[in-house]
């Protein structure tokens, strides 16, 4: 006889063994998945702690923290001569402003940066002459400070520097030839020898502190003012008003504004001098990185509300271009000379504790009526393509003319 019993469990003992594998197989799935999704994770977060560093944080990144740490090493145990920790210092942060691809960024070390201040309102230590490498590659003085010394050593506009202190300047840079007269600021003056009308003049100028916000004006005939603006300084925007008041009340009834070779300068100098000219106009839109815009307006008065010709060319840059932009835009007059440079944007400067500072792009503007001249600059009204070859009795008389001639629409 079969033994039941004995069947019995042995049915039992096999179903009891089927749930103890379902059991352990379900188990060792489970472990399986869980493994899976770790190391789903965990390949996720070691992609992430490998990925390379964007924009400005690759300057903190640990790789360059380990690179910086290598190169001071190297440098330490295998440089012959001993590091200038200053100079070190100053060109590591030049060169984080060089590799922003911003052609107007900049570091300054605490020296540096007091020039700069000062220069924004309208001094600064040196001969007083502005210069710009012409088209042969040659260094031509455009302008010379009334007053400074290149003026008292008889240095003009027009004149060609050919050396500076015995080293040919031709096909310079201009940074690098403006950096052979700076070197010689301890010694107190320079050596340079000039070319004018083909004669070569050698003459020696002294470093002193030099006002930059001179402003030149004079009665061109009895209802013609003229006026010469170097550059958009704090000290310029305080004179400007006091003197175009001073000419209206001469008997101006129009303007000749000669920002040729002005560089530009500060926004708010250039906002101040255009609210001389009318009241209540938006002369400028700002544009910024967040999107966010600002509309600037001119103030509750203007001094001067006649006619306004704006003689520009191709080194009107920036603030100038603003100023003729607008009077273009709003009608106040005719424009007149060569397409300016082109530089719409405008810079920011931060301050360490140190003194330093660093400059770069954080806005975009816009003229009176919304035009980016930025890369392109500003066409004249009345363009003057042999310029350079004019005489300045020439240049004016049509400034005059034009002026004299126009009617805003």
């Amino acid at each position: 006889m079969p033994d039941t019993e004995n069947n019995n469990m042995n049915e039992e003992e096999k179903a009891r063994r089927e749930r103890v594998m379902t059991y352990l197989r379900g188990m060792s799935a489970g472990a399986l998945l869980t493994m899976i999704i770790f190391a789903v994770i965990a390949g996720v977060v070691i992609g992430k702690s490998r990925r390379e560093p964007s924009g400005a944080d690759v300057l903190t990144s640990l790789k360059t923290r380990q690179k910086m740490a290598g190169v001071a090493e190297l440098i330490s145990k295998n440089y012959y001569y001993d590091a200038d920790p200053e100079l070190l210092e100053t060109y590591l942060f030049k060169g984080i402003a060089a590799g922003l691809d911003d052609p107007y960024a900049d570091y300054y070390s605490a020296p540096e940066r007091e020039d700069v201040d000062r220069g924004n309102e309208g001094q600064y230590f040196g001969i007083g002459i502005t210069f710009f490498m012409n088209d042969e590659g040659r260094m031509e003085i455009s302008d010379v400070y009334e007053g400074s010394a290149a003026d008292k050593a008889k240095i003009q506009p027009g004149d060609i520097v050919l050396e500076v202190e015995g080293e040919a300047v031709t096909g310079l840079p201009a940074d690098e030839a403006a950096d052979l007269i700076s070197a010689c600021e301890e010694a107190g003056k320079v050596s340079m020898l000039l070319e004018r009308d083909g004669e070569e003049i050698p003459v020696t100028a002294s470093f002193e502190m030099v006002r930059t916000s001179v402003i030149t004006s004079r009665m061109l005939d009895e209802e013609t003012a003229y006026i010469r603006l170097p550059q958009f300084t704090t000290a310029a925007a305080e004179e400007f008003p006091e003197i175009l008041a001073g000419l209206r009340d001469k008997g101006a009834k129009r303007l000749v504004l000669d920002i040729r070779d002005n560089p530009g300068g500060l926004l708010e100098s250039v906002c101040d001098i255009f609210g001389c000219f009318r009241a209540k106009e938006e002369i400028v839109r700002i544009l910024r990185k967040d999107e966010k815009e600002e509309t600037i307006t001119t103030g509750e008065e203007a001094v001067f509300e006649g006619t306004v010709a704006v003689l520009v060319n191709s080194r009107s840059a920036s603030a100038s271009e603003l100023l003729a932009g607008g009077i273009q835009d709003l009608k106040i007059g005719p424009v007149i000379g060569e397409q300016t440079y082109g530089k719409g944007v405008i810079q920011s400067t931060y301050y360490f504790r140190d003194g330093s500072a660093v400059k770069f792009t954080t806005e975009k503007y816009l003229t009176a009526h919304g035009r980016d001249i930025d890369k392109t600059g500003v066409e004249p009204d009345v363009v003057i393509g042999n310029m350079d070859e004019m005489t300045e009795e020439q240049i004016l008389e049509t400034a005059v003319k034009e002026a004299s001639e126009w009617k805003s629409e």
